[in-house]
C-alpha cells in the first residue's frame, strides 16, 4: 500500500506489525513502532516485558484458544485470523484482530508476518448493545416508520415473551394484537412524531395470548438513523398493566376517600407498595397553602417524605412506629408548603391521617389525607424547637450548646446550669460569636486555630459526609476567671437535619492533661527504643568484626600447617578447601562492614560494558553447566563504553548470579536480560533482570527463605566449594548498587518465579565532555535532573523574592501547583481528585501554621490518599528532635537544602517507587 494511504489509515485505525518464529511459544523477532505505541511501550520495554515471547503479550485466558487457532489455520491454509485481548502498559485490556501469513525468511526459518488491529471500540459497542438489549426491563425493538405506517423490523426475546407470540409471526407486522380502537391513534402518533424526528412516548392496549388477556403497554423511542423506506427508531416497551389497574382503582375509590375525610382535606394521596409511586389528588378545598409533594414521585415510603425535605426532619420520628407495625396514623406534623399568592415556601402545620390497605395477606397500598391547621404561633414553634435540642443534649452536661443555621450562619446559644435553660447570647451571626469569644476567652496560642476551625465553611466541609462528628480541644477561660482550662468542642449536624449544626463545649481539663502527659511519655519511650535499636545495631556490627578477627588467625595457621604437611593427611585437600571457604566468608563479612561504614572507594575508568558482560556470562555458563544447570542470557545495549568501576559492577553481577545458581535445583534455568536507556546529560540507566525458580525470595529481609533443616547441607557445601565458590550475598549486591547510586529490587512473579532487577546509572563515554574521568560520587547540585514523572504540591511562604525553588522544580520538568499558605495548601489538596499529586513539599518557614501541625491536618483529611501521600519538609539545619517530631506527625523526609535537585529526586524515587 502506498505510504500516503497508510498515513490516512493510521489516523483512523490503531494497528501495528510484528514478526515471530512459528515454533513453541512463538519467539518474537521484531515489532514496528506502531505496535509499540498501540500498547504504550517503548521497543526496549516491550521486549523486556514479554521476554521475547509472543505468548507473554496475549491475555492468559485467551492464549490456549489463540494458539490452537493459529496452528490449525496455518497448517491447513498457511494463513490465519483471530481475535483476542492484549494488556497495555497501563494495565488496561484491549481487543485486537490479528491476520498473519507463514513465510520462510532468508535463513530458511518458518516466520509468521502479521498485522494487529485495535478493535476495542467495536467490541465494547457490541458488548454494550447486547448487554443493554438483554438487561433493560421490558422489551427492546427497532421500528421502521414510513410516511403512513410503522413496521417491527427487530426485537429482543423480552418483546416476544411480553406479547406471548413467536418471533416469525410478529416481525414485519405493524400492530398485531393491538386493540382496534387504539391502533389508529397509535399509528397516527408514531408517524407524526417520526416526521419531525421527535421522541415517542405512548400508552396502548393489546390482546395477549390465546385467552386474549388485556395488557397495557408503554412505548418509548428515539430516532436512530435514516433508511431508504423511511427512518428507524430504537424503542423500549414496558408493561404498565399493574400501574393502570391501580390508577383505575384509585379513581373508583376517590369519592369514597372524599366522604371518609368529610370533604375537608386539602389533598388525598395513595402510595403503591409494589411500584413505589405516590399519587396525589389535591384542590378538594381552597387553601392559601399547597403541600410541595410531587405527583408520581418514585421511591420508598421514607424517601417520599424526605424528598426535597417535604417533612420537617424533627417530625419524622412520629412515623417510625407506623412504618414498623402500625395500622393507622393520625398526627400533627409540619409539611413544606407553597403559598398560592406569593409562591414562597415554608413549613405549615397539617393534620396527617394515613392507613394501610392489605391484599392477599400483604400491604399493597397506603392511603390518606392532609388537612391544613393554620400557622402556629412563632413563640410556640421556637419553644418546641429549642426544647427538642435541650432534651437531646442536656443529659451530656455541656456548658454551652450552640444552634447554627447552616445556610445563613445565624446562631443562638444556651447553657444548662439548672433544670431549665435560657438564651446565653442574643440571636446573631456565627462570625461575630467566634470573633468575640476568641478575643475574650480563648488562649492566645489557640486563638487563630479556634477561629479557623469553627468557621461555617470549614465545618460544612468537614460534615459533608453526613454522620461525621468533629472533636477539637482549646484552652478557654470563663468570664469570671483568668485560669485557662482545656475544653472539648464538638460539632455535628442535628440528627438528620443538615440545615442545623449543633456545637457543644464540655470541660475536659483533667482528661486532656493526662492525655498530654501520656503523649509525652510515649515520645520518650520511642526515643529510648530508637536509641536502644541503634545501640544494638552497632553492637552486632562490632561483634561481627570481632568474630572475623578472631577466626582469621586460626584459619591462616591451619592453611600454613596443611601446606607444610602435604601428603601426610588423607583429608588434607578437603581440609584445605574448607579453610579456603571460611576465608572467603570472612572476606564477604569484611566487604559488608566496609560498605556499612562507607569505606568502599569506586574507580571511574572507561570500559566496554559488552566485553565485561560477555566475559561474566561466559564464566558463569561454564560453572552452571558443571552443576547441571543452564543460563540463558540476552543483552541489548545502546552504548559500547561507559565510565565506572568495572570491578564492583562485576562483583554485583557475580553475587546475584551465584546466589541464583546456589538457590536452584539441578536442571534449573536462570534467565538474564540486559539493556540500557538514555537518561540525559550523558547518564544512561543500565538494567539487568535475573529470573530463577529456586528458593523463594523474601523482599522484607532481602534474601532467600531458606529451610530451617537441610538434609543436603553437605551436598550444597560441596557444590559451593567445588563448582561455584563461596556463599553469594544479595545484601552485598544491594549495598554496592546503592553506593553507586542504583537500586536492587526483589519480587515474586507468577507461580515459583523469582525476579531480581538491577538498575545502575552510568555515564557514557560518548556523552562526556572530555576523556577525563568524571567521579560518580561528586555532588553537582546545579546539574539538571529529570523530574518530569512527578506532579508536586508545593506549600511556601508568600511570593518571596529571590526564591528560585519553584522555578527550579519546573525547569527540571516537574508539574508544580503552588500554595502560598498552609490554608491554601489544604484547599488545593481537597480540590484535586485522588492521585493528582505524587508528593507534597513544604517549606518550614510558612507563617500561618507550623509545618508539623499542617502534616497532622493533612493526614486527618477524609479524602482518599491523605494518609499515604509522601510529605517532604525543607528546613535549615534540622536537629534530631525536629526530625523525630516530624516522623510522629507523618512526615516522610526532612531535607536541609531545597536547591539540591539530585537529592530531592533520590528521595522522591525512594518514596514514590516510580
Amino acid at each position: 500500500m502506498e505510504e500516503w494511504k497508510l498515513k490516512q489509515l493510521r489516523r483512523r485505525v490503531a494497528f501495528g506489525e510484528k514478526k515471530y518464529l512459528y515454533s513453541e511459544n512463538f519467539p518474537l523477532i521484531s515489532v514496528d513502532d506502531n505496535f509499540c505505541n498501540m500498547l504504550g511501550f517503548s521497543r526496549t520495554e516491550l521486549f523486556l516485558h514479554c521476554r521475547n515471547k509472543v505468548k507473554e503479550l496475549i491475555y492468559p485466558p485467551d492464549y490456549p484458544e489463540v494458539s490452537r487457532n493459529i496452528v490449525t489455520q496455518i497448517d491447513s491454509m498457511g494463513e490465519y485470523t483471530c481475535r483476542y485481548r492484549m494488556r497495555r502498559k497501563d494495565g488496561t485490556l484491549i481487543w485486537v484482530w490479528e491476520s498473519g501469513v507463514r513465510k520462510r525468511d532468508e535463513e530458511g526459518r518458518e516466520v509468521i508476518y502479521n498485522i494487529v488491529v485495535d478493535i476495542s471500540n467495536e467490541e465494547n459497542f457490541r458488548k454494550d448493545r447486547d448487554t443493554m438489549y438483554d438487561n433493560i426491563p421490558g422489551g427492546v425493538m427497532t421500528l421502521l416508520i414510513s410516511e403512513s405506517n410503522f413496521y417491527i423490523v427487530e426485537a429482543n426475546r423480552q418483546c416476544f415473551d411480553m406479547f406471548d407470540t413467536p418471533e416469525e409471526e410478529y416481525l414485519g407486522s405493524s400492530g398485531m394484537y393491538t386493540f382496534p380502537e387504539d391502533l389508529p391513534n397509535l399509528r397516527s402518533y408514531i408517524v407524526r412524531m417520526a416526521a419531525n424526528r421527535e421522541p415517542i412516548d405512548y400508552e396502548f392496549r393489546i390482546h395477549r395470548g390465546e385467552e386474549k388477556e388485556t395488557r397495557w403497554f408503554r412505548i418509548l423511542g428515539r430516532y436512530y438513523e435514516e433508511e431508504e423506506d423511511g427512518c428507524e427508531y430504537l424503542c423500549i416497551l414496558v408493561d404498565i398493566s399493574e400501574e393502570k389497574k391501580a390508577e383505575f382503582q384509585l379513581k373508583r375509590e376517590k369519592e369514597r376517600y372524599r366522604i371518609a375525610v368529610g370533604l375537608t382535606a386539602n389533598s388525598l394521596f395513595e402510595y403503591n407498595m409494589e411500584s413505589r409511586k405516590v399519587r396525589v389528588y389535591g384542590g378538594l378545598r381552597d387553601s392559601d397553602y399547597i403541600p410541595c409533594i410531587e405527583d408520581g414521585f418514585c421511591g420508598t415510603w421514607k424517601e417520599v417524605f424526605r424528598q426535597n425535605r417535604f417533612l420537617y426532619p424533627e417530625d419524622f420520628r412520629k412515623f417510625e412506629k407506623f412504618f414498623r407495625q402500625g395500622e393507622r396514623l393520625e398526627e400533627e406534623v409540619r409539611l413544606l408548603a407553597r403559598n398560592r399568592q406569593t409562591g414562597e415556601k415554608s413549613y405549615q402545620w397539617y393534620n396527617f391521617e394515613a392507613t394501610k390497605v392489605w391484599e392477599n395477606n400483604k400491604i399493597s397500598r397506603i392511603i390518606g389525607s392532609v388537612k391544613h391547621l393554620g400557622e402556629k404561633e412563632g413563640v410556640e414553634f421556637r419553644r418546641r424547637e429549642l426544647m427538642d435540642i435541650f432534651i437531646m443534649q442536656a443529659s451530656k452536661m455541656f456548658e454551652i450548646i450552640l444552634r447554627i443555621h447552616a445556610e445563613t450562619g445565624k446562631v443562638m446559644g444556651f447553657f444548662s446550669e439548672q433544670e431549665s435553660f435560657q438564651e446565653l447570647y442574643p440571636k446573631g451571626t456565627l462570625r461575630t460569636y467566634i470573633q468575640e469569644t476568641a478575643e475574650q476567652y480563648v488562649h492566645e496560642d489557640d486563638r487563630e486555630r479556634f477561629i479557623r476551625s469553627l468557621q461555617l465553611t470549614h465545618m460544612k466541609e468537614i460534615l459533608r459526609f453526613g454522620d461525621t462528628e468533629e472533636v477539637l480541644f482549646f484552652r478557654v477561660r470563663s468570664h469570671s476567671s483568668n485560669v485557662y482550662r482545656h475544653k472539648c468542642f464538638r460539632y455535628s449536624y442535628f440528627g438528620n437535619d443538615t440545615n442545623i449544626i449543633i456545637v457543644t463545649m464540655q470541660d475536659m481539663h483533667h482528661l486532656r492533661e493526662e492525655q498530654i502527659k501520656e503523649e509525652k511519655a510515649n515520645r520518650k519511650i520511642l526515643a529510648e527504643a530508637l536509641y536502644e535499636a541503634q545501640s544494638t545495631t552497632e553492637m552486632r556490627r562490632n561483634f561481627s568484626s570481632m568474630i572475623a578477627r578472631e577466626i582469621r588467625s586460626p584459619l591462616e595457621f591451619i592453611q600454613t600447617e596443611l601446606q607444610k604437611q602435604e601428603g601426610i593427611s588423607e583429608n588434607r585437600e578437603e581440609l584445605q578447601r574448607a579453610a579456603s571457604h571460611m576465608m572467603d566468608i570472612l572476606e564477604h563479612m569484611a566487604e559488608y562492614e566496609r560498605l556499612e561504614r562507607g569505606q568502599i572507594h569506586f574507580q571511574n575508568k572507561s570500559f566496554s560494558m559488552e566485553d565485561v558482560l560477555e566475559k561474566l556470562m561466559g564464566k558463569w555458563k561454564k560453572r552452571a553447566k558443571k552443576c547441571g544447570m543452564r543460563i540463558v542470557s540476552s543483552m541489548n545495549l545502546r552504548e559500547k563504553k561507559y565510565y565506572g568501576d568495572v570491578i564492583h559492577i562485576s562483583q554485583i553481577v557475580d553475587n546475584i548470579i551465584g546466589n541464583c545458581l546456589k538457590s536452584s535445583r539441578k536442571g534449573g534455568e536462570i534467565y538474564v536480560w540486559g539493556t540500557d536507556e538514555e537518561g540525559g546529560e550523558g547518564i544512561n540507566r543500565f538494567t539487568m533482570t535475573f529470573e530463577d525458580r529456586g528458593i523463594p525470595l523474601e523482599e522484607n529481609f532481602f534474601g532467600r527463605v531458606y529451610p530451617l533443616d537441610l538434609e543436603t547441607d553437605r551436598v550444597v557445601w560441596d557444590l559451593a566449594t567445588e563448582k561455584l565458590g563461596t556463599t553469594y550475598s544479595l545484601i552485598i549486591a544491594r549495598k554496592l548498587a546503592e553506593a553507586m547510586g542504583g537500586r536492587l529490587r526483589l519480587c515474586q512473579g507468577e507461580g515459583t518465579l523469582n525476579l531480581i532487577e538491577l538498575n545502575i546509572p552510568l555515564q557514557s563515554v560518548k556523552g562526556a565532555t572530555g576523556e577525563a574521568a568524571i567521579t560518580l560520587s561528586e555532588k553537582d547540585e546545579a546539574a539538571e535532573v529529570d523530574l518530569g514523572k512527578y506532579s508536586l504540591l508545593l506549600v511556601k511562604e508568600g511570593e518571596q523574592e529571590n526564591n528560585l525553588f519553584a522555578p527550579l522544580l519546573k525547569l527540571n520538568g516537574a508539574g508544580v501547583n503552588i500554595a502560598y499558605s498552609v490554608k491554601e495548601g489544604v484547599e488545593l489538596w481537597g480540590s484535586y481528585p485522588a492521585g493528582a499529586f505524587d508528593a507534597v513539599l513544604v517549606e518550614a518557614g510558612v507563617s500561618d501554621m507550623d509545618y508539623l501541625e499542617f502534616a497532622e491536618m493533612l493526614r486527618m483529611q477524609k479524602k482518599a490518599g491523605s494518609g499515604e501521600i509522601p510529605i517532604i519538609v525543607f528546613a535549615d539545619n534540622p536537629n534530631p528532635e525536629t526530625v523525630k517530631a516530624g516522623m510522629e506527625m507523618g512526615i516522610n523526609a526532612t531535607l536541609n537544602d531545597a536547591m539540591n535537585m539530585k537529592r530531592l529526586k533520590q528521595v522522591l524515587d525512594a518514596l514514590c517507587m516510580k
